[in-house]
């Protein structure tokens, strides 16, 4: 008997992506964008090396879904380089699987910059979008690490990889992510998770102004505080129930 394949590793931009496939997909697309400590390389990945992480995905397999991320280049802090290539390898994949044109997205800490620019420029792409402890304010972030001179210099040094010398560029990086708040589209869904006691991005700086920003202008959005101790697979209930009901209102 030939077994199925359940994953495809491909390149693109340099960059090792890979797809997770169904045994009986339903037809949809989930994009994850990781964290800082995400990544793809040598046919393997944070999401196959952790249990946790491994069992979310294989949960949402288990409802059909196809799953795709890459490596973005490492600590990309949203710029320019890791969304051009967000943007490609969701057109690869739509390219080559049967797929629904509107896509899920899964979004952990640094991956909801790229979630955020998403929801700004490509509304008409997503079917709705779930943000995981999201950092989602730049500016914030910047302030909330001057508290440590260790930690202040590291992400100077990083912002300075993703973005160049240039300090000018850098200030209009910092700043983009918050204003992006009201250029979002009103009509997609957002489900925030986020741990009430969350140290590199808190809830008071990220997710909970988010979550009021978008109620001001009627979007829909629901954030759920955790207490520490829970597993990201402990979410893979509520979120396969969130997206199930997003497949029903925006199946075309």
């Amino acid at each position: 008997m030939v077994m199925a394949v359940q994953e495809r590793y491909f390149i693109m931009e340099g960059e090792q992506a890979v797809v997770h496939l169904p045994e009986r997909p339903n037809g949809f697309l989930i994009l994850l964008l990781g964290d800082v400590n995400h990544y793809v390389e040598k046919n393997t990945s944070l999401w196959h090396q952790n249990p946790g992480r491994r069992q979310f995905i294989e949960l949402l397999k288990e409802e059909g879904y196809t799953i795709v991320y890459s490596n973005q280049h490492g600590r990309h802090w949203g710029n320019d380089e890791a969304y051009r290539l967000t943007k490609r390898v969701i057109k690869e994949t739509l390219r080559t699987e049967i797929l629904n044109s509107r896509i899920h997205v899964f979004a952990e800490g640094m991956g909801a910059l790229l979630a955020l620019r998403l929801m700004a420029d490509h509304p008409g792409m997503l079917r709705s979008v779930v943000l995981y402890n999201p950092c989602l304010n730049l500016k914030t972030y910047l302030e909330h690490e001057k508290s440590n001179l260790f930690f202040y210099k590291r992400f100077k040094k990083e912002l300075a990889e993703a973005y160049g010398e240039d300090e000018a560029i850098q200030e209009r990086a910092v700043e983009l992510p918050s204003e992006l708040w009201k250029r979002t589209c009103p009509e997609t869904m957002v489900r925030i998770f986020h741990c009430v006691f969350e140290r590199t991005y808190p809830l008071d700086q990220h997710s909970r102004p988010f979550a009021e920003t978008l109620r001001e202008r009627k979007a829909p959005v629901e954030l759920t505080v955790f207490l520490p101790g829970k597993q990201l697979a402990d979410f893979a209930g509520p979120v396969r129930r969130f997206l199930a009901s997003r497949n029903q209102l925006r199946k075309l």
